[in-house]
């Protein structure tokens, strides 16, 4: 299992396989990556700390009776909305590039290199994205703290 998570922390701030080429004896296969990957979990303390430093979490609301929809209604929809909204992320993405060469942070977050497009979106959108990440990893961290025993008896002596 600690594998398994070590390959999500390594996939989402990237990683790459070497492998010789099929029948080689010198030629080498080289697969690099650096993704987003999404997880669904409901207790985040379950996680361990590494990974919850790499976490975005959305929390999703309960969709209500009255607004739900088929989906054929949701695709009519989405058909609609998606000029519109691809339009607004490729404007933002052009806007934040344009941004980004300017953005400094005071000091660097575990995902640095996300944690300033942040900061170039903030800056962009006068928006105040950036602090509200990096309280969600000190929530996070919390959370996981409380989750494991040792380390919440550790926190709670210390405190004392």
């Amino acid at each position: 299992m600690a594998t398994s998570w070590a390959a999500l922390c390594r996939g989402v701030t990237g990683d790459g396989l070497v492998r010789r080429r099929l029948y080689s004896d010198d030629q080498l296969s080289v697969l690099s990556f650096c993704r987003a990957i999404m997880l669904t979990a409901i207790d985040p303390g379950a996680l361990r700390g590494d990974l919850s430093e790499r976490l975005l979490p959305v929390a999703l609301e309960r969709i209500t009776p009255d607004r739900r929809r088929l989906d054929d209604d949701l695709t009519a929809a989405w058909a609609d909305a998606h000029p519109r909204l691809l339009g607004a992320l490729l404007t933002l993405t052009s806007a934040v590039l344009a941004a980004l060469p300017a953005v400094r942070l005071p000091s660097l977050p575990r995902m640095a290199d996300f944690a300033r497009v942040v900061a170039g979106v903030d800056q962009v959108l006068g928006t105040a994205a950036l602090p509200a990440y990096l309280n969600l990893g000190t929530a996070l961290a919390a959370e996981v703290i409380d989750a494991e025993p040792v380390a919440s008896t550790i926190r709670d002596h210390l405190a004392r």
